[in-house]
């Protein structure tokens, strides 16, 4: 399993349900909403992980992360940038 490929599929296509889920509430909620969970599931699964990895890899990601700065984590693996940062997430989950 290619870990970049890995990250990359966890967080890829969730752009636009991010941004729609974002429209309100508090920044400091770690609720996420199950769009949000779906889409990493899927990515993360389709990019080779089993289920149980991504579920690993999903609740590391919750409780590191509020909603909004896993947006921005999104937003910045999607332009190339901090593209390393949920590899040690996904390592512990291996």
């Amino acid at each position: 399993m290619d870990i970049r490929r890995l990250v990359f599929g966890c967080v890829v296509g969730m752009v636009i349900v991010l941004v729609a889920a974002c429209g309100g509430g508090d920044g400091d909620s770690n609720e996420y909403p199950s769009e949000v969970q779906s889409n990493f599931m899927d990515g993360c699964m389709g990019a080779g992980a089993t289920q149980t990895q991504c579920n690993c890899a999903f609740d590391k990601v919750r409780e590191k992360y509020t909603l909004d700065e896993f947006v921005q984590l999104e937003n910045d693996i999607s332009e190339g940038r901090r593209t390393d940062e949920l590899t040690p997430i996904i390592l512990e989950c291996r």
